[in-house]
């Protein structure tokens, strides 16, 4: 929901990730932006003293997406990045669960791909394709950050106010990008980085690896993730 999205970017303690949902701009449009975001929570909020007291109507809820798409152009973000960091409501729930289990597929043969027991182990790809995954996953792999953690340790005015919007969850926000945002977005993200380093016929190497990983581990076939 927008909601959810402009709450997370007006916050302070997720700037140093906002590459993480392909939001890379320099620190003069990021502020910029960050604040737009915060007068459009104001407005949104409009008063109340909590999020679950605010209007759920279609009609504000139309407004406030317009005001963050409005937002968005006037801070000059590329189109790119306002494609990857929008993540408003365009897919029904069922396509986001479906993206969701595909990205943590995806994410779990990769991790397979980078240890010796890989089941199509040194057939398909030379080094260098091992090695601009592993340098890619490093970035988008988020495992091993807590995001949780992250949220309740920012002592900011601004992310303090967030937090009481919704005081009986004080990691609204964090629970949100990890189960809604990233669980659809990272693999994506990766898997696009992956694609700008890697020549062709090591790209179709690397295809052809996953599927044939998924057919020996899983028994099926799946998905394959796309070349261009």
């Amino acid at each position: 929901m927008v909601d959810q999205l402009v709450m997370l970017l007006s916050t302070d303690w997720f700037v140093p990730y906002w590459s993480l949902v392909g939001l890379e701009v320099d620190s003069r449009r990021a502020a910029t932006f960050q604040l737009g975001c915060r007068d459009i929570v104001k407005d949104l909020v409009s008063g109340a003293r909590e999020y679950w007291h605010v209007s759920f109507s279609n009609e504000r809820l139309r407004k406030t997406k317009a005001a963050f798409l409005a937002l968005a152009e006037r801070s000059q973000l590329e189109n790119t990045a306002i494609d990857n960091a929008q993540l408003l409501d365009d897919e029904a729930p069922r396509g986001r669960s479906t993206k969701q289990n595909s990205g943590r597929v995806y994410f779990a043969l990769t991790q397979r791909l980078l240890t010796s027991d890989s089941a199509m182990g040194g057939s398909y790809l030379d080094p260098s394709t091992r090695d601009v995954v592993r340098a890619t996953l490093a970035k988008y792999d988020v495992d091993n950050i807590g995001f949780a953690e992250v949220c309740l340790a920012s002592k900011s005015q601004w992310d303090c106010y967030v937090r009481e919007l919704t005081p009986t969850q004080p990691t609204y926000l964090a629970d949100y990008l990890v189960g809604e945002v990233l669980a659809v977005k990272a693999f994506d993200l990766f898997w696009l980085n992956v694609k700008k380093q890697l020549r062709p016929e090591q790209l179709d190497n690397l295809i052809k690896w996953y599927g044939a990983t998924a057919k020996t581990i899983m028994g099926q076939d799946i998905d394959l993730p796309a070349p261009s």
